[in-house]
């Protein structure tokens, strides 16, 4: 069956060919082998002579996880004999000119570019770095920074981007009054690139999609007891934690200073 597109450098393709595998002939001239006849041929070829106490493994089924190298894991290290390459064909979902669709979607959608992107080292001046090096995952990589994005001589703690587009101002210290403009001026400022607009787009669409991971100290997806002991002295108001960390993002969206700050960070 020949489909219609094929996933060729990073983005479906339409009719794109899929490569033959080539080798060499004894004589020196190039003949064409089918994927499925490539499968195994030089372990075939290396390996044909087994250990006969050793039974003949079967040959690995696509999409079983196993290898002509790694059949059974209570013989590592050793091999039966290795089935010829017609042993595959009945097992292939691909002969030579198919094209194979990889997903429903014929381009990835704007949060998947977005991913791909926020990951991508080679979009910043020089290749250097990724919005992922200083967040892994869209999240906190637990180290201080002092970038130009906000100036010279004021390192802070890298924060995570979960929700930083419904809890703005953004940035450590609330420079910039949305998540987008902090998008923008990160490409800008710190990978010291000129990109698309659309770029930028489609990495507010990825940070959009981030979720907080649940806690891993819950009891079967509830609050333990101690966790409710907690959450009542936090709501508590004679407490006061709620006066700035209001339910539900636990945030009122506004920057005090709390007698923490030190030589290094901004009067506030």
């Amino acid at each position: 069956m020949k489909n219609d597109r094929a996933w060729v450098g990073g983005f479906f393709s339409d009719s794109v060919e899929s490569p033959s595998l080539t080798s060499d002939s004894a004589a020196g001239s190039r003949s064409q082998l089918s994927p499925n006849e490539a499968v195994g041929t030089a372990d075939h070829a290396d390996h044909a002579e087994a250990d006969p106490d050793r039974a003949a493994p079967g040959p690995v089924m696509p999409g079983s996880g196993a290898t002509s190298l790694d059949r059974d894991p209570s013989r590592a290290g050793t091999r039966g004999p290795i089935p010829p390459p017609s042993a595959y064909s009945a097992y292939s979902a691909v002969s030579a000119g198919d094209l194979v669709s990889l997903s429903a979607l014929a381009v990835p959608d704007s949060r998947r570019l977005g991913e791909r992107w926020f990951h991508d080292a080679t979009i910043s001046h020089q290749s250097w770095q990724s919005c992922a090096s200083c967040h892994p995952d869209g999240r906190a990589d637990g180290l201080n920074w002092d970038l130009l994005n906000d100036g010279i001589g004021n390192p802070k703690n890298t924060k995570s981007l979960v929700w930083s587009h419904r809890t703005p101002p953004a940035m450590s210290h609330g420079v910039r009054g949305t998540a987008e403009k902090a998008v923008r001026s990160g490409l800008r400022n710190i990978l010291f690139a000129l990109r698309p607009e659309a770029e930028a787009v489609a990495i507010d669409e990825y940070l959009k999609a981030l979720r907080p991971v649940p806690s891993p100290y819950r009891v079967g997806g509830e609050f333990s007891e101690a966790a409710r002991r907690g959450q009542r002295i936090f709501e508590d108001a004679k407490v006061g934690c709620t006066q700035c960390h209001p339910a539900p993002l636990f945030t009122d969206q506004k920057s005090y200073a709390v007698g923490t700050a030190n030589g290094q960070d901004r009067p506030r």
